[in-house]
């Protein structure tokens, strides 16, 4: 029994070493952006822009915002298998309590919104997880989508605006669109292969031989969990529902900083239109795609004002204002929303935030 609690702890003092890495680099990665953001910034002026946003059209980039998440909730239950079983409500408790995960430890959100739907439903929370990984492989590409529309409309904007970034004055838009491809291709490729081939059976046969009995039987039936998880049963109406929900998610996104963009007059200052909106969205989604941040704090307000003041001409103190305004209605949305959840189901702030843990044990 000593030497068995003994051999447990060097992977604890390694994970915890990990875990201090981590939020150095995100303390790194925040700190830096958030600076890059508010430098050269009159305070008074972007206080003056603050307080001149119109507060209806501010709430309804939290309203619409949420909308979006509902929506998200609803498509997610076509990915399951059983799904339309599934309360919308309970869908919707486990999503948006992963939002609020992610606004505080990014990424952390994909493990705890299948482990709290598990938890209510009794599903599987590997194959669960199956359906989180083939969703955000969804939202990749159509965010390349995105990304191909703004270099054939604006591509030499977009060229002048990356070399306004700091670690990315040297790529260009094809470059970008590279970079992005290349890590949801390989997931693409690696699933495929894992789970529609014989490899993935392999490579767990494998795993089996040089790990204890116990464990290697284990991981063989998160294997088969997950891979179940990952098919799509839902035949063709099941495809253009999940179709036809993608795009109201993404409009909705769209929507919700084109009411940050009304609630600062904007439309009118500048000529901003939806088309403008879309483009904003696809340049600060891809930031918080490449640099994750708590709830994308500091990337998403230094890719808003780049966008803004390059592309559209707004002066340094509206951009820099509009980015805080809507950056927090989102924010303050998915927390409030997320903490009642969380109370929804019965756990606590710390039973939430020892969730990752506990699935990844699991």
């Amino acid at each position: 029994m000593v030497a068995e609690q003994t051999s447990q702890k060097p992977p604890r003092r390694k994970n915890a070493a990990t875990q201090i890495a981590r939020i150095l680099l995100i303390t790194i990665l925040l700190v830096g952006s958030l600076w890059y953001a508010v430098r050269d910034v009159e305070w008074e002026k972007l206080w003056g822009a603050i307080t001149e946003a119109n507060l209806f059209w501010t709430f309804m980039v939290a309203v619409v915002v949420m909308l979006a998440h509902i929506a998200r909730a609803e498509r997610w239950r076509f990915f399951i298998a059983d799904g339309r079983k599934i309360h919308l409500m309970n869908a919707f408790s486990a999503t948006v309590i992963g939002y609020f995960m992610n606004n505080i430890i990014p990424r952390s959100g994909e493990f705890i919104r299948p482990y709290t739907l598990a938890r209510r439903e009794g599903h599987s929370t590997s194959s669960l997880l199956a359906t989180v990984v083939v969703e955000r492989i969804l939202d990749g590409i159509t965010l390349l989508v995105i990304l191909v529309g703004i270099i054939v409309i604006a591509g030499d904007e977009l060229a002048e605006l990356l070399r306004q970034i700091d670690g990315l004055r040297n790529l260009t838009p094809t470059d970008l669109i590279v970079r992005l491809a290349i890590p949801v291709g390989a997931v693409v490729l690696l699933l495929v292969l894992a789970l529609g081939t014989r490899l993935g059976d392999w490579f767990v046969q494998v795993i089996r031989k040089v790990l204890p009995e116990k464990f290697g039987e284990k991981i063989e039936h998160l294997f088969e969990e997950f891979r179940a998880g990952a098919k799509f049963s839902g035949g063709w109406r099941g495809l253009l529902a999940v179709i036809f929900w993608s795009s109201i998610i993404w409009l909705g996104y769209i929507l919700s900083l084109h009411c940050g963009v009304l609630a600062f007059g904007f439309n009118k200052s500048f000529g901003l239109d939806f088309g403008d909106s879309t483009v904003l969205l696809g340049i600060t989604a891809i930031g918080v795609a490449v640099a994750p941040t708590p709830g994308g704090f500091g990337v998403f307000h230094t890719f808003c004002r780049v966008t803004l003041v390059s592309l559209y001409g707004v002066p340094v103190e509206q951009a820099v204002a509009f980015a805080f305004v809507v950056h927090f209605a989102q924010y303050a949305a998915s927390m409030i929303v997320g903490a009642l959840m969380i109370l929804r189901e019965g756990m606590s702030l710390k039973s939430a935030f020892g969730a990752e843990e506990t699935f990844k044990e699991e």
